[in-house]
């Protein structure tokens, strides 16, 4: 099972880098749309007020992606390292991937199939790091 908590440890990551890129180009994109809007707008209020709610939501939306994919990023490393919280917090994070469908709830079904092993849970729990 070493081998799997390895696997699921760097798809976690990949997941999270994913995400923060994402997240940085959707949430940059959104925002420069905004200001565009804005820009072109000729000064007609209602347009200023759309560029700005784009604006905002592309700041907010890629603000969680970023947050969400650091947050898999340092749990996949921790697993890897075999830190005793990292089982539960790989488990919580699988649940969250259960969301993005088709990618993630694989990612998801097989990180809880991977972290739910007795054998994996002694693993944590003995806190045996990889060489």
């Amino acid at each position: 099972m070493r081998s799997h908590i390895d696997i699921v440890s760097y798809l976690n990551m990949a997941w999270g880098s994913m995400q923060v890129l994402t997240g940085l180009v959707i949430g940059g994109l959104l925002a420069l749309a905004g200001t565009g809007v804005g820009v072109a707008s000729g000064g007609d209020e209602e347009a200023l007020i759309i560029g700005a709610i784009y604006g905002v939501f592309g700041v907010v939306l890629g603000l969680i992606s970023v947050v969400m994919g650091a947050v898999y990023l340092f749990v996949g490393w921790s697993m890897k390292g075999r830190k005793s919280w990292a089982r539960i917090g790989g488990m919580v994070c699988a649940v969250f991937a259960l969301l993005s469908i088709p990618l993630g709830t694989v990612l998801g079904i097989y990180t809880l199939v991977v972290l739910m092993d007795q054998e994996v849970a002694d693993e944590f729990a003995a806190g045996v790091a990889v060489a």
